[in-house]
């Protein structure tokens, strides 16, 4: 089964560190206290700015409290891997683009992409009819991905499925909002859905001599 600390330090909200623009913007670790303002590690990070003397003392203390950077993966842990039940999905990769689509997205659109995904790539001859696309990794949803590991392994075109529905859900934030949504052009920056190369041909001799 998947494992949620492998899948935490895959994401870059892990080591994102402190950021301010005071008053209204306050972040540590990809967690914003205008969303997050009852986290139990926001009274750590107002005590250590007390007693910080300039920002570069803050900045050290912040990274070397442990109590702190427990609070970051329980809040992780609670919000976004138990919500699309991670410790059960059967594959590291999965649960991993799972997460790191959750923290971007919700983990609603993020389980929502999966199902999507899994009915479009489910073989012709399938017994089974798939899985309704209601944004809940359920046990039928659960399912329905052992079986595609089953025909699939590693699950790459299921990977790059989610991908594309995550790229998708970008272009339609833009598209409402041309110019102004930098978070969204942001993410979609950040996203890779690798592109593989086919065979190549192999290279003309550069010795050949053609006689008469």
């Amino acid at each position: 089964m998947a494992d949620f600390i492998k899948a935490l330090v895959a994401s870059s909200v892990a080591g994102a560190g402190y950021t301010a623009v005071l008053p209204d913007i306050e972040i540590y670790c990809g967690i914003e206290r205008h969303f997050h303002p009852a986290w139990e590690g926001w009274p750590i990070i107002d005590a250590l700015k007390f007693a910080a003397s300039d920002e570069h003392e803050l900045k050290s203390t912040l990274e070397q409290n442990k109590k702190l950077k427990e609070k970051v993966r329980e809040l992780f842990k609670q919000v976004y891997w138990d919500r699309f039940r991670g410790d059960q999905v059967p594959d590291q990769d999965i649960a991993t683009e799972l997460f790191l689509s959750s923290v971007e997205l919700g983990v609603g659109r993020a389980v929502y992409g999966l199902q999507k995904s899994l009915n479009a790539l489910k073989p012709r001859d399938s017994s089974y009819p798939g899985v309704v696309e209601d944004g809940r990794l359920g046990p039928e949803t659960l399912a329905a991905l052992e079986r595609y590991r089953l025909t699939e392994d590693p699950p790459h075109l299921l990977l790059k499925a989610m991908r594309i529905m995550q790229a998708v859900h970008y272009m339609a934030r833009m598209k409402k909002n041309p110019g102004r949504d930098r978070c969204a052009e942001a993410w979609l920056g950040k996203l890779v859905v690798a592109r593989e190369d086919g065979p190549r041909k192999p290279a003309p001799p550069t010795d050949l001599r053609i006689e008469d």
